[in-house]
C-alpha cells in the first residue's frame, strides 16, 4: 500500500537493458489506472470536438486567410495532447482546390494504451533488492516532488522571488530554503504523525507562542500561551517544553 492508501501490486522481472543485466518489477496501481482511464475518455471526446470544429472551418468562403495543408496539420496536432498523439491517424491533402482532412482513432494502439494503464516498469542494477523494496524506493520520489512544491509556496518557504542577483547570494538563499525544508521534515519525523503535512505543522507552530509575564515579583517568567489539543500534542512530541528559558 502506498502513501495514498492504494494497494500496489508488483511482478518481478529480469532483463537486459542498455547492454546490462537488470532486475526489476512491473508495478500496477489500479487507482492510477482508473484515473488515467477517466482522463483518456474525457480527453478523447474533447479531441474529437476540436477536430469537428476544425472541419467546420475548412474551405469556408469569404474574406480572410485560407487554411493551407501545413496550417491544417498544425491545428490538428495542437488539438491533441502530446501524450495521446500516437493514438490517432490523420492526414491532410488538397484535392481539386478542396482541402480535406482524414482523422481517426487507431483502435489497435488505443487497446495497447489501455492495457498499459496503471503499469510502470522499474528496473535497477541492485540485484539484492526485493520487489517491495524496489517499489517503495521508486515511490519515495513523490516526497521529493512534494518538497519541491513546498519550495514554490510563498507563504511557507518562499524560494521565489529571491530579491538577490549575485550568484553567491542566490546560492545562499537556496541553501537557506533547503535547510528550512529539512527542518520541517525533521520536525515531522519527531512528531511521527502520518497524516500531518508540512502546511498543518506550520499552522501548529504559529500557534505556539512564548510570552514573558511579570506579576509584580522580582523576576518575570516565560510562559506558553494556551494551545488547542492538537497543537499541544505536537508541542509535546517535539519536546519543546525543555527549551523554555527558566
Amino acid at each position: 500500500m502506498n502513501a495514498g492508501g492504494n494497494i500496489i501490486k508488483a511482478h518481478p522481472v529480469t532483463g537486459n537493458w542498455y547492454e546490462n543485466d537488470f532486475v526489476g518489477v512491473i508495478k500496477y496501481n489500479d487507482a492510477s489506472r482508473r484515473k488515467k482511464m477517466a482522463d483518456w475518455n474525457w480527453n478523447k471526446e474533447k479531441i474529437f470536438t476540436k477536430i469537428d470544429d476544425i472541419r467546420s472551418k475548412l474551405n469556408r468562403k469569404g474574406k480572410g486567410r485560407k487554411i493551407t495543408p501545413k496550417g491544417l496539420t498544425n491545428r490538428v496536432v495542437d488539438a491533441i495532447l502530446k501524450q495521446y498523439r500516437g493514438l490517432f491517424d490523420y492526414s491532410t491533402a488538397m484535392d481539386d482546390g478542396v482541402l480535406k482532412l482524414e482523422f481517426k482513432l487507431n483502435t489497435a494502439r488505443e487497446m495497447d494504451y489501455i492495457k498499459a494503464l496503471g503499469k510502470t516498469v522499474i528496473f535497477t542494477d541492485m540485484a539484492d533488492l526485493t520487489p517491495r523494496q524496489i517499489v517503495e524506493t521508486y515511490d519515495a520520489r513523490s516526497q521529493i516532488e512534494t518538497d519541491i512544491k513546498w519550495l514554490k509556496n510563498r507563504m511557507l518557504i518562499p524560494f521565489m522571488p529571491e530579491h538577490v542577483w549575485k550568484d553567491v547570494k542566490i546560492r545562499a538563499h537556496v541553501f537557506l530554503c533547503v535547510v528550512g525544508l529539512l527542518l520541517y521534515n525533521y520536525l515531522l519525523y519527531l512528531v511521527d504523525e502520518p497524516d500531518l503535512s508540512i502546511e498543518r505543522l506550520a499552522g501548529h507552530l504559529d500557534q505556539m507562542r512564548l510570552g514573558l509575564v511579570y506579576c509584580g515579583g522580582a523576576n518575570a517568567e516565560f510562559v506558553i500561551e494556551d494551545m488547542n489539543r492538537e497543537t499541544a500534542e505536537v508541542f509535546s512530541r517535539m519536546r519543546l517544553g525543555g527549551s523554555i528559558p527558566m
